[in-house]
């Protein structure tokens, strides 16, 4: 090679090697970012002894990553040369960052419910508490209170940034750029149109609330819960031997047999079943398939798992009664058994 061709080709060879450079930097930044992000999963796999406050989510590690302090924390020096940067990270910290991020999930829930229905329960506390709040999945068609849309499995593998996320190009190091290699997900406050509140379900459960002469406006799933009656649709045909289920399975039976369009009104009709005898033969027909045990699909997952009902039922209830993300389930919020004839 002359000197003279060498000449026409150094620019370009220099900005070749450079772009090299840059790739390799980036590269092994990932890596090491990986790591940081996988002691810090380890890290929050001890939340509960961090944060004994049930009503609290353990964050993952890509919510609490965006962060201060914690983001300067994880960029910092991303080569091989420093080891254990979160050794400085203090547990109080984490659970401060976990706390920040439970806030942010409510208030975009919150911001989800429309004016006209945040209205009409005006001044009655907690509106994720109500029993006629509802939220939807893109991809489910069950709806879901508060306590299930939190860990609903959906929302674990939404990507955590866009390809053109603030002008990156493929050598950037950024928070966004290291996120997205590591295959983080988003967490659900961060998403657009990926979760709806469900005004169908709200309908719906007005009416089951009101045949249980309660206020819909004010009732909360506790409430509900502590009801725990036993109701009968009188908008069906009896068959042989009438139905009753309890209020959990006769809000999704009202939504999957009495649909109704925005407008049109509801055609299910509840009855609560308060004869003493009635209650005996309800009971004593569900006793047997809760003594069976309980068949679990899990979202999305599509395997099945056979838990004792009891337990199952007393997971749900205790989510709803407390409004706790600790014990909250990704699985229908259906009773044990939907139904029984009697």
């Amino acid at each position: 090679m002359t000197e003279r061709s060498w000449k026409t080709m150094e620019e370009g060879v220099e900005e070749y090697v450079s772009e090299l450079i840059k790739f390799r930097k980036k590269e092994v930044a990932g890596n090491v970012f990986w790591l940081r992000l996988r002691d810090l999963d380890m890290k929050l796999d001890k939340w509960r002894e961090m944060c004994p406050d049930a009503n609290v989510l353990k964050p993952t590690s890509a919510e609490v990553a965006v962060r201060e302090p914690l983001r300067t924390v994880l960029l910092k020096d991303l080569d091989w040369s420093v080891t254990d940067p979160l050794k400085s990270v203090e547990d109080a910290v984490l659970v401060r960052l976990g706390r920040e991020c439970m806030d942010e999930m409510r208030a975009y829930l919150l911001g989800l419910i429309p004016g006209r229905v945040k209205g009409k329960s005006r001044g009655t506390g907690d509106r994720l508490a109500l029993a006629t709040t509802y939220f939807k999945c893109f991809r489910c068609k069950e709806p879901m209170p508060y306590v299930r849309i939190t860990v609903h499995q959906c929302f674990k593998d939404l990507p955590a940034g866009r390809e053109d996320e603030d002008g990156e190009d493929d050598t950037t190091i950024t928070i966004t750029s290291m996120l997205k290699a590591a295959r983080t997900s988003a967490p659900l406050y961060r998403t657009t149109d990926k979760v709806f509140f469900d005004e169908e379900a709200s309908r719906h459960a007005e009416v089951l609330i009101r045949a249980c002469e309660n206020d819909p406006n004010k009732t909360t799933f506790a409430d509900m819960e502590a009801l725990d009656a036993r109701l009968e649709c009188v908008a069906c045909e009896p068959g042989k031997r009438r139905q009753a289920m309890q209020w959990r399975s006769a809000l999704l039976h009202s939504i999957q047999h009495h649909y109704a369009t925005d407008n049109s009104p509801i055609s299910a009709r509840w009855k609560v079943i308060n004869d003493p005898d009635e209650l005996q033969r309800i009971e004593a027909a569900e006793k047997p398939a809760i003594e069976k045990g309980q068949v679990v699909r899990q979202c999305r997952g599509g395997y099945r798992i056979k838990v004792p009902a009891c337990s199952n039922q007393e997971m749900w209830n205790k989510a709803l009664r407390e409004q706790s993300v600790a014990y909250a389930q990704d699985s229908s919020m259906a009773n044990f058994p939907p139904f029984v004839r009697f």
